[in-house]
């Protein structure tokens, strides 16, 4: 007999992963939140903790969703997802946005070495550009594979 599916599947025991989940990622985003204030001390430290409460309660519950659900009970999804064809845009965006990421780095610590000015930015910004060049670049190639596909 087929296992029944449902939107949002189930647990291996059939129960629903949602009360689990909730549960897991409120308690996990509260610790977030209470490590995030006490580091930080100060008058805005109850807002900063709802902040980081608010921006890592959601995407903690869908992790947990993710680890306890049972695949095959959800409707609608795919058997065997790493054989998709999706999978394998994916994998060639991947693969060519590293390669892209290593040619900038190994670009940017050349000019760093040469252009003394560049030497004065700080680490932060370095990395935020580097990073933020790596998801626009791995955007666009999978939107390319996806297009010539």
């Amino acid at each position: 007999m087929p296992t029944p599916t449902h939107a949002f599947g189930r647990t291996r025991s059939g129960r629903s992963p949602w009360p689990i989940s909730i549960a897991a990622g409120v308690v996990t985003g509260m610790i977030c939140a209470l490590a995030a204030a006490a580091v930080n001390g100060g008058t805005s430290a109850w807002r900063l903790g709802l902040a980081i409460f608010a921006a890592t309660a959601p995407m903690l519950t869908a992790g947990v969703w993710a680890v306890v659900v049972d695949r095959s009970t959800i409707r609608g999804a795919a058997a065997r997802p790493e054989q998709s064809v999706e999978a394998a845009w994916l994998d060639r965006a991947a693969a060519a946005g590293f390669m892209d990421v290593l040619a900038l780095a190994g670009l940017g610590a050349g000019l760093t070495a040469i252009v003394p000015a560049l030497g004065e930015l700080r680490a932060w910004q370095v990395l935020t550009a580097l990073c933020l060049f790596a998801m626009v670049d791995f955007g666009v190639r999978y939107q390319v594979a996806k297009r010539r596909a």
